[in-house]
């Protein structure tokens, strides 16, 4: 019952499980997960077709392992004791010499920098996924009836969680997301009023246990952490936590869902005594990126049938997603400051992608279905399942 326990995590429905599991879950995910390179084939970024892996950094967060893109890496979002399993959340760049979240890109630091930048708007500036995944695969009992992927489109410097924020893409449709982003700066004045006067931190104002810079999230997400852990004596497998850290299982469900509620319990009440209960203030630097989205069906079995004689088999499903900048990013961008500076396009990171598939496991690999059903019916299961 290895993999099941294991996999109960990422699952909707699962019948029994431990209270822990310990760091052998997250070999389990990567070795039973469906492979990357196939259901992400190849990208088109600035007008230049190539292989998403070269863009997209495999990462585990409360989804289970996705796939993000212009993501800052783990050696500038987390701090060194907290655990990662292999090369997950590895970039190799040199952000950490010209990019600041507060001050931004340095002077002089070029064109190909990382996060990489937003150059121009258009559409001919854009991302473009095309994602291919064979529904024969899906395994209903653990994805229920959901299908597709998962789209969040944040900052390169937060923690994404895809299960409080994003958008879907089903199959066989062309999905077009446009954005424009709303940035909030703090010149360096502002510093002399206190947090509670101004009502936000700056970067290096609130310090973090687990994470090197202040953001709301990351400091929401922290709180909640140690808030589970504090409750349930485990963290869930997605949240920061140094290796002997106790993650939580599916045995620890019922506690660490109770926590969830009790956290924003508490901080209602306090808010509503004019306190904080996590003191997540709002950051003094912000960039939220607002993002309209269009669909059409997506002819790609016709086109290959008819121009390259090339045929799909009914099972596979393919998706094609333009991400594009609206005009509006170059002209107009939507900065609003303390400090009475416009900020150019190309001073604005593009946005980070990240991409959650539904499907948790490949059903060649483990059938998860097969084993829930014979533990429903008291049927023996093995333990390496």
């Amino acid at each position: 019952m290895r993999d099941y326990q294991y996999l109960g995590l990422l699952c909707e429905e699962t019948i029994q499980g431990n209270k822990t599991v310990d760091n052998r879950f997250f070999e389990a995910i990567d070795e039973l997960k469906p492979n990357g390179d196939d259901i992400l084939p190849f990208c088109i970024y600035m007008d230049r077709p190539l292989p998403c892996k070269e863009i997209f950094t495999p990462i585990i967060v409360d989804e289970g392992i996705c796939y993000s893109f212009n993501i800052l890496g783990r050696d500038e979002v987390f701090r060194k004791h907290v655990y990662h399993y292999a090369d997950y959340y590895h970039i190799r760049n040199t952000s950490r010499q010209v990019f600041d979240i507060e001050t931004g890109y340095e002077e002089g630091a070029g064109i190909n920098t990382y996060p990489r930048r937003a150059l121009t708007s258009g559409a001919d500036n854009s991302l473009a996924i095309f994602f291919e995944y064979d529904t024969s695969e899906t395994d209903f009992v653990c994805n229920n009836f959901l299908q597709g992927f998962r789209v969040l489109i944040h900052n390169p410097w937060e923690v994404p969680r895809l299960s409080k924020h994003y958008f879907r893409i089903p199959f066989d449709k062309v999905i077009v997301a446009a954005m424009y982003p709303e940035m909030v700066t703090t010149s360096r004045e502002v510093r002399r009023f206190k947090p509670e006067k101004r009502k936000c931190y700056m970067v290096d104002e609130r310090p973090l246990k687990h994470f090197q810079k202040y953001t709301q999230s990351n400091c929401l997400l922290e709180c909640l952490t140690n808030y589970t852990l504090n409750e349930c004596g485990c963290v869930r497998f997605f949240m920061p936590r140094e290796s002997d850290t106790a993650i939580c299982g599916v045995g620890s469900s019922e506690c660490v869902d109770k926590a969830e509620v009790e956290i924003k319990v508490k901080e209602l009440e306090y808010k509503m005594l004019g306190k904080t209960f996590c003191d997540c203030k709002p950051s003094c630097t912000q960039l939220t990126f607002n993002v309209e989205t269009s669909h059409s069906d997506f002819y790609f079995r016709e086109y290959f049938k008819t121009v390259h004689q090339q045929y799909f088999t009914d099972n596979t499903g393919c998706v094609l997603m333009f991400y594009k900048i609206w005009e509006k990013y170059e002209n107009n961008p939507i900065v609003m400051s303390f400090a009475t500076k416009e900020i150019p396009i190309y001073e604005i990171p593009f946005p980070a992608v990240t991409i959650c598939p539904e499907s948790k496991c490949a059903n060649e690999k483990f059938n998860y279905s097969d084993v829930f059903n014979r533990l429903y019916e008291n049927q023996s299961v093995t333990d390496e399942e």
